[in-house]
């Protein structure tokens, strides 16, 4: 039997954003992963396209989260009023949005260093044409025995 207050429409309700929150979460993970193998390819465009997408999706996300605020907020007397079989159901949803924001989190996270190791890569090549003096030697005319003709610089 519910409680006061609380009645199937507020179960329904409830379970309808998680509803729409897990669909939110399965396309950021998708979109996650299409964004990885973007960064693999190099193709900034579509990388671009895909970060804009993922940004509307999240826009969704903080739609939703607004609409379940005032169920989390009185989750304790929402949760005495429902019978035991609505709160498996609820737990049920939950754990389903946990593990898709668990799934989410650690594609981003490879995302994220793949990123990084793209950014160090390029960082050590050059440091290392620096330190090979090309770009000192492009500057300072140093190449095959020239003079530097463009630059006003005596050595």
């Amino acid at each position: 039997m519910k409680g006061p207050g609380v009645n199937d429409s507020n179960l329904s309700e409830m379970l309808e954003y998680f509803g729409q929150e897990q669909a939110c979460y399965t396309s950021l993970l998708d979109l996650s992963r299409r964004q990885r193998s973007i960064i693999e390819s190099g193709d900034v465009d579509a990388l671009m396209n895909v970060l804009q997408e993922k940004q509307r999706v999240l826009n969704r996300v903080t739609s939703i989260e607004k609409k379940l605020r005032p169920y989390k907020e009185n989750w304790p007397r929402l949760k005495q009023g429902f019978d035991e079989n609505d709160r498996q159901v609820v737990s049920e949803a939950l754990r389903t949005v946990e593990e898709l924001l668990a799934e989410l989190i650690a594609s981003e996270k490879e995302s994220e260093d793949l990123l990084r190791g793209q950014r160090d890569e390029v960082r050590q090549e050059l440091v290392s044409s620096v330190h090979g003096g090309k770009v000192h030697q492009a500057y300072t005319g140093q190449q095959g025995g020239e003079e530097a003709r463009f630059l006003d610089i005596k050595e």
